[in-house]
């Protein structure tokens, strides 16, 4: 089994977005919102949108889909079969990661 992030399980397109929205099945955590939907594949995507009103720099935004795209990349196994948009809340701010691992997994964990 590889590890690496692969093209194929990122949400790319805005339909592949607007698809996961317009689903409208969402869990909110201490530091992160997770829309998602099951998709006919047998893999997992994820795409993070993150808010430039919320955070204000590039580095800041371009850190945090970093992060959660490496927490989705060793996790990826755990769940399949589904499209998941990630948005972060405020408090994700120095936040370790651990933490967001933690918040993470435990809202996908809800969805199975």
């Amino acid at each position: 089994m590889s590890l690496a992030f692969k093209k194929q399980q990122k949400l790319l397109k805005t339909d592949d977005f607007s698809s996961v929205f317009d689903f409208r099945r969402a869990l909110t955590g201490k530091y992160l919102t997770i829309s998602y939907k099951p998709n006919s594949m047998h893999h997992a995507r994820i795409g993070v949108v993150v808010a430039k009103k919320s955070f204000p720099t590039a580095v800041e935004r371009n850190f945090i889909k970093r992060r959660m795209r490496e927490i989705f990349r060793l996790n990826c196994h755990h769940f399949q079969e589904l499209d998941l948009v990630v948005r972060p809340r405020q408090q994700i701010r120095g936040v370790g990661y651990n933490a967001l691992c933690a918040d993470f997994l435990e809202l996908v964990a809800k969805i199975r």
